[in-house]
């Protein structure tokens, strides 16, 4: 019964909370505003150290346009790993592009764009686009174009 349930209704009140801030401070709060930078320096404890929606944590820090312009700019990295011209056999690059688009995805369940997520998002979205490069450097007969 959600209506006993304290833990969901801390988060929608969060979510409300954190969506109007959002909607009202279009600058956004600034790069140190959320995770463990914010409760670095003594800071006036305005930031938030967890968020459990890694997209509202980007809008949060960066603002609408830094944000939009950070979220199309990942979502275009990742897409561009979609299949185009690699080697047949590289399943390296198929597990890479997996992992990438994967993290992407959780952004709307955790905040993805910090910590060892966000090193892992990161090096497999590099793996992927490295993959790519080197599968149109070479001339390889097991390529395919997809």
């Amino acid at each position: 019964d959600l209506s006993h349930d304290v833990s969901y209704k801390d988060r929608a009140s969060f979510l409300g909370n954190i969506t109007d801030v959002v909607i009202n401070e279009p600058l956004g709060r600034g790069l140190g505003s959320t995770g463990v930078s914010s409760s670095l320096g003594g800071g006036s404890g305005e930031g938030i150290r967890d968020f459990d929606n890694g997209i509202l944590a980007v809008l949060y820090s960066l603002g609408w346009v830094g944000g939009a312009a950070f979220l199309i700019a990942a979502t275009g990295i990742v897409m561009s790993s979609l299949p185009r011209r690699e080697a047949l056999y590289d399943t390296t690059a198929k597990a890479a592009r997996a992992v990438a688009i994967t993290s992407l995805i959780l952004a709307f369940g955790a905040n993805v764009f910090e910590g060892v997520s966000a090193a892992v998002l990161w090096s497999f979205a590099g793996l992927v686009v490295a993959s790519q490069r080197w599968a149109g450097s070479t001339h390889d007969p097991e390529e395919v174009p997809a």
